[in-house]
């Protein structure tokens, strides 16, 4: 599949789709002073006057040269300080500079630590100033503006370059950012956390057959109930039984398929606790009874 090419728009021709990246020199920002959740990753950059980010019922205000990044799904809303505040506006998608969650570069730890933030409810990366020196921020100005006269002037290669001047202000950013005392401390608690969910997970998986506990799932992987189904929730975007119950309708759906067991084995081979059980949950997942199911998927 061929790689899709950005469409780059000034925020004055803000469009309805979204796309990879765009960018803009906000004077009249037409979304300022609006709750807004953005589907990428947003950064703002103040070049001249005085901005306030909010998120909830919190605020930082942000002073020329200041910036920062806002993950996907964030509701924030930016407003003006002073008559001639202008920033600089780049929204793009992790696609964009090919993020890879696995991946231990700048680019991919700051990604995944600010989706993390989001995910497990903390707040290090939506209200925080980074602490960049007037070095860094001439330079990452100089960068920004370099990516606005590409995005303008419109000329061939402009993708490649785009892309490597974003790369090297995220890393700056990224470098900047991760080394912060309280960052480290996130990170770190993030990444024990992430892990023990997705321990959990896999063993979710290998275990959905039997007659598994959310108390016996947390207290193995040394939590609370009520803070492994928090986590569980907040991260799967679910709770932990509908969890259980889907995964264990689809391994149904599976022996439905593949061989000729009776609904009284396969609820027995899935972990349901009877067959009735298991056809109320296959057809609240489904939208058809396992019968109907098995007819349309045998050949």
């Amino acid at each position: 599949m061929e790689k899709k090419k950005p469409l780059l728009i000034t925020l004055n021709n803000y469009p309805e789709s979204c796309n990879l990246c765009r960018i803009g020199l906000a004077y009249t920002y037409v979304d300022a002073n609006k709750w807004l959740i953005r589907d990428n990753f947003f950064i703002c950059a103040v070049k001249n006057g005085r901005l306030k980010h909010h998120v909830g019922d919190e605020e930082i205000e942000l002073r020329r040269g200041d910036m920062f990044i806002v993950p996907p799904n964030v509701v924030a809303c930016e407003e003006y300080m002073e008559p001639n505040t202008q920033f600089y506006i780049i929204e793009f998608a992790k696609e964009f500079l090919d993020y890879d969650p696995y991946g231990d570069t700048i680019k991919d730890r700051l990604f995944t630590f600010l989706l993390l933030d989001i995910k497990f409810g903390g707040k290090e990366s939506l209200l925080a100033k980074v602490p960049l020196s007037a070095d860094d921020q001439s330079f990452i100005f100089r960068q920004i503006e370099r990516f606005h006269y590409e995005f303008t002037i419109r000329r061939e290669g402009m993708f490649e370059i785009l892309n490597g001047i974003l790369l090297t202000i995220i890393n700056i950013f990224g470098w900047r950012y991760l080394y912060q005392p309280r960052t480290v401390h996130a990170e770190q608690k993030y990444h024990r956390m992430n892990k023990m969910l997705q321990d959990s997970i896999e063993y979710i998986h290998g275990h959905y057959a039997e007659n598994i506990m959310i108390e016996d799932v947390a207290m193995q992987f040394g939590s609370s109930r009520s803070r492994y189904c928090m986590l569980f929730k907040q991260t799967m975007g679910t709770t932990f039984h509908k969890y259980l119950n889907n995964l264990r309708c689809e391994k149904a759906a599976q022996f439905l398929v593949e061989n000729e067991m009776t609904l009284e084995e396969i609820a027995e081979a899935t972990g349901f606790s009877d067959p009735s059980c298991l056809y109320r949950n296959f057809v609240s997942h489904y939208g058809v009874s396992p019968g109907k199911y098995r007819k349309e998927h045998i050949k």
